[in-house]
């Protein structure tokens, strides 16, 4: 079982390759660089991957991303239909977006998106003090991810709320909606909103015109999900109108975000490069050679995406 190393976004899998070899001497990797017979090729670890490659493995069987998501893998067409393919859900991870939301939540339960525009226009005034209880925390997205995050959240003292898209019980004991149709009554609750939905056909611009303007005035975005669920004119449009108090976004419809985009002029939206949470090799090679051993062995993979929902 030949492993190909492809991404057009890492400079190496130098840490990834060694890591694994750790783990398990026999694992045939290779990289872009030396690939060989690309006929031997049957395992792919990818991190948004060139399409066209995709094309040259003839006897590909399984594709695993180095990260949590697989949107990067479901818009490459030239994979395979009948090709397994799996994701990373890593503690590492989840940590890390509970930090990242957390962040965010205390940012705006301290008003500090109103400071922040108020630096800007070297105007000292002070907002009057919100307490936790004032607040509801709405979790927009219930997986495994997004479970643990309202948890964190909850944890801290939040009052905290969830959506998902089906009825299944979530991994968490917090309220939560469920289905298009519980959608508004969700959203007019949420003082801050955390989006860790899964980038689906029935997610994408989830977040638009209509979706906001439910938002309580005042109220404060977390997108640290993807950049394709939040109509980014819409948004801007609801901040610079007031409607809400302002944004902390780490994923954009295109990436890296253009220099002339006005998200980085609007003093009340923060920007980070795609970094909420970061796979560390370290922590995720372990599960990705389980799985490399599973698909050697004739096993279906940990953590196995259904195509048919997207995740």
């Amino acid at each position: 079982m030949a492993i190909l190393c492809l991404s057009t976004v890492l400079p190496n899998f130098d840490q990834w390759i060694k890591n694994l070899h750790a783990i398990d001497p026999t694992f045939d990797l290779r990289t872009i660089d030396n690939p060989g017979d690309l006929a031997d090729i049957t395992t792919v670890l990818a991190w948004k991957p060139d399409d066209e490659l995709f094309k040259k493995l003839p006897n590909l069987k399984f594709v695993q991303s180095t990260g949590m998501g697989i949107d990067h893998l479901v818009e490459c067409p030239s994979i395979p239909k009948n090709a397994l393919i799996a994701r990373i859900i890593d503690h590492d991870m989840r940590e890390q977006m509970a930090e990242y939301a957390l962040y965010g939540a205390l940012k705006a339960y301290r008003n500090i998106q109103y400071y922040n525009q108020y630096q800007t226009e070297a105007y000292w005034k002070m907002k009057r003090r919100l307490f936790k209880e004032d607040l509801t925390v709405g979790v927009l997205g219930l997986g495994e991810l997004g479970a643990y995050v309202a948890n964190a959240l909850k944890d801290y003292g939040f009052n905290v709320i969830g959506w998902k898209n089906s009825a299944s019980k979530p991994h968490s004991d917090i309220s939560y909606y469920h289905g298009q149709d519980q959608l508004p009554e969700f959203l007019k609750q949420c003082d801050i909103l955390v989006c860790l939905l899964p980038l689906t056909e029935d997610t994408r611009n989830i977040l638009n015109k209509e979706t906001l303007a439910l938002l309580p005035e005042g109220a404060y975005l977390i997108n640290p999900a993807r950049g394709g669920h939040v109509n980014e004119q819409d948004l801007l449009n609801a901040i610079q109108s007031k409607h809400l108090s302002g944004a902390l976004l780490d994923v954009f419809q295109t990436e890296p975000l253009p220099k002339e985009h006005p998200f980085w002029n609007e003093p009340t939206i923060e920007i980070t490069p795609h970094v909420a949470a970061m796979t560390n090799p370290i922590t995720a090679s372990q599960q990705v050679a389980e799985n490399f051993k599973l698909i050697r062995a004739g096993k279906l993979p940990n953590n196995l995406v259904d195509l048919n929902r997207g995740y």
